[in-house]
């Protein structure tokens, strides 16, 4: 496997309700085997609703805005510069608690299949 150099502005991304998603380092972008990650834009007030990654460990990091993290019911608060972990098979929900948009950067190990 080569090495792979990503634009966040030249990666297309996908749109699903509240949240703007824009894979950078996956199996179907540049053939990681063992990481995924990816910049999420939740809108103002918006939710990426509860969900579990499986066998997956997940990084959470906030690159700008407001929000909080709830993992399997406990939930934390953050801002720019905070980072959460989620172990493997916990249930987890970001919300947008600002005014601006949240700026999320996502790492999960291991990397979905599709």
């Amino acid at each position: 496997m080569a090495a792979k150099k990503i634009v966040l502005r030249e990666v297309e991304g996908r749109e699903k309700e509240d949240v703007k998603f824009h894979p950078l380092i996956t199996p179907w972008t540049v053939g990681s085997k063992h990481l995924m990650m990816a910049e999420l834009e939740i809108r103002p007030k918006g939710t990426l609703l509860r969900h579990n990654h499986g066998s997956s460990e997940v990084a959470v990091y906030f690159i700008s805005g407001e929000g909080e993290v709830e993992i399997d019911g406990e939930r934390f608060y953050g801002s720019s510069d905070t980072c959460f972990f989620v172990p493997a098979g916990s249930e987890v929900e970001i919300r947008n608690t600002g005014k601006e948009a949240l700026r999320v950067l996502v790492s999960r190990a291991p990397p979905p299949k599709e």
